[in-house]
């Protein structure tokens, strides 16, 4: 059963530390429990919740669910957000119960979703993707202003997510930047293999 070590654990080894961006999405993660501190968490078994929230006060809303669980001695182990997720915000505790204790009148919290939230979904968000795309790929544009238009990769921005693509659909060659997430490789350039 995963918990806030496994989680903080993996979150370290990919580099991830409080209010740092990492190239993985996660973005804010404290963990609320420290060795010897609240015996009665290491006894429960602990899931993800998710919590509804206005988009783009994700940071302040974890902040202040952190504080408060300090305050009121709860047994919420981790608490985190992430990037592409926008609007919601992930707590592990032992039950829904504290999970809603602890939003109750927070502010630009909207609601904590009910049931929970699987740890390979969270797993998921925590680790990053294989960058699959070289330069040289054929890609297809998957959403944006250039949807369903195919293009050529011209250079990989690792760092930043993003790709930049030549247009292939239309009459001029273009070059566009556009993320990484927005595409799928149709198939290999030369360059690649």
């Amino acid at each position: 059963m995963a918990n806030a070590e496994n989680l903080l654990a993996c979150l370290r080894n990919h580099g991830i530390g409080r209010f740092r961006y990492p190239p993985n999405n996660v973005v804010l993660a404290t963990k609320l429990s420290q060795e010897g501190e609240q015996p009665a968490l290491r006894k429960r078994r602990l899931a993800f919740f998710a919590v509804s929230t206005i988009a783009g006060r994700e940071k302040s809303v974890v902040e202040e669910i952190a504080r408060r669980a300090r305050a009121q001695n709860l047994p919420i182990a981790s608490v985190f957000f992430v990037r592409d997720i926008r609007g919601y915000v992930f707590v592990e505790a032992p039950s829904p119960h504290y999970v809603d204790q602890v939003v109750y009148r927070v502010r630009h919290v909207r609601r904590r979703i009910r049931g929970l939230i699987d740890i390979d979904y969270v797993t998921k968000l925590v680790v990053p993707r294989k960058e699959e795309i070289r330069a040289g790929d054929i890609v297809e544009i998957c959403s944006g202003v250039f949807e369903g238009m195919r293009g050529r990769v011209r250079s990989v921005f690792v760092d930043k997510g993003e790709i930049e693509v030549e247009l292939l659909d239309v009459e001029h060659p273009l070059p566009v930047r556009i993320r990484a997430s927005n595409v799928r490789v149709v198939e290999r350039g030369e360059a690649a293999r």
